[in-house]
């Protein structure tokens, strides 16, 4: 900062900033009172940093819209066919509600890094091993070869190692790989991971048979195939009356052989879900299940679970089960209702404890968890820390 006299400055800043710490040495603010006039934003910017600082509740400078038409036209724009939601879109409110204001309201995503070409990207690692299970079990199903337990395991290996080498070299093509090093590293390890999820596939298989992938509900099919599910949206009533619709993609679901009974497995890579809810985070199965159940009424829905890709994760095993479900269904209302609560109210205040990976580092900046921990006691966040306290 310039720390010389107001008139040895050589432009307008170094004048302004000379002016200020004069007047904090002296305690004499009247030197100040031109800068209202030549810089406006001045007084806006100080009004700003006081609420954001000084202000024990949550402000419009924390993300929170007060104003009552602002907060129809919020509506209007989140929701102009209704109120429809997935699990990822409320999972991203209950991790950072700031963050679900940046990227669904705003619109804004990710600003991708230079360094990004160097390796390969976890999200593009993990949908390009969605994309290997799914056309290894379609295969597998259109060709007769299920179950698994029928079948030669050297087989089951090869046909897996062919689909997946098809499907790194179409991804080479189109994608970044990174360094080739790298690249050869990270497809030796997707192979081993394929590999290993295979043989607990074929170890925990019972007598369930993969039969849809990729089962899409409220929303329209996307190609010729025999939809799954009904056509038509999946309400879900809310615990303040309201009713919100519900829309999203089911990984896999695998039948019993008299076709009566199902379970749902949803894939997932990296480090294992933490509890049923996980704080809000996991609401996939669950809304996946209730859909499910919705949907298809006469399949006898036992379970939902993970399928983890990954080594270090463990083989995974049911979350939710038909014996827990109706407790289960009311712990679920209870956390959707306050997570569309918080975004109908136009509260979308960062939470400090999720900062660390996030994708708007530069908006919030370095002191964003300082900040937002000064506005902890604010009732309007009691909601949201309900639903955190849910594991």
């Amino acid at each position: 900062m310039y720390a010389g006299q107001p008139r040895e400055a050589i432009d307008a800043i170094e004048f302004h900033l000379a002016s200020v710490e004069q007047a904090l040495a002296t305690q004499d603010p009247a030197p100040l009172g031109y800068l209202p006039t030549v810089a406006p934003f001045l007084s806006r910017a100080l009004y700003a940093a006081h609420q954001r600082w000084d202000t024990p509740q949550l402000t419009a400078f924390d993300g929170m819209i007060a104003d009552e038409s602002a907060r129809t036209q919020l509506h209007q724009r989140l929701f102009p066919a209704g109120m429809l939601f997935s699990a990822s879109t409320l999972e991203t409110y209950a991790r950072c509600p700031f963050r679900y204001f940046l990227s669904m309201v705003l619109g804004l995503t990710p600003r991708e890094e230079p360094e990004w070409v160097l390796t390969l990207q976890p999200r593009n690692r993990g949908a390009l091993l969605h994309d290997i299970l799914h056309d290894f079990f379609t295969q597998l199903r259109q060709t007769g070869r299920l179950p698994l337990t029928a079948q030669e395991g050297t087989q089951l290996t090869r046909l897996l190692a062919q689909v997946a080498e098809e499907h790194f070299q179409k991804f080479a093509r189109t994608k970044a790989t990174g360094f080739p090093l790298l690249w050869e590293i990270e497809q030796e390890r997707m192979h081993e991971h394929l590999a290993l999820l295979l043989k607990r596939e074929c170890e925990a298989a019972g007598d369930f048979l993969p039969t849809a992938f990729e089962a899409r509900f409220g929303m329209d099919a996307v190609d010729n195939c025999a939809p799954f599910f009904p056509a038509g949206p999946v309400p879900f009533a809310l615990d303040d009356g309201q009713e919100i619709r519900l829309h999203g993609r089911i990984d896999r679901i695998d039948l019993s052989p008299d076709q009566q009974r199902a379970r749902i497995l949803d894939y997932k890579t990296g480090k294992p879900i933490r509890g049923r809810f996980a704080r809000g985070t996991a609401l996939q199965l669950p809304l996946y299940l209730f859909a499910a159940r919705t949907l298809r009424p006469d399949q006898t829905w036992v379970s939902a679970g993970y399928a983890y890709v990954d080594q270090r994760s463990g083989g995974g095993a049911a979350v939710f089960t038909a014996d827990i479900w109706p407790e289960s269904l009311a712990m679920l209302r209870q956390v959707v209702t306050a997570l569309v609560q918080g975004i109908c109210s136009g509260c979308f205040a960062s939470t400090p404890d999720s900062c660390y990976p996030c994708p708007f580092p530069l908006i919030c900046g370095t002191q964003a968890e300082t900040r937002a921990a000064r506005k902890q006691r604010d009732p309007r966040l009691d909601p949201l820390r309900q639903v955190r306290a849910i594991e």
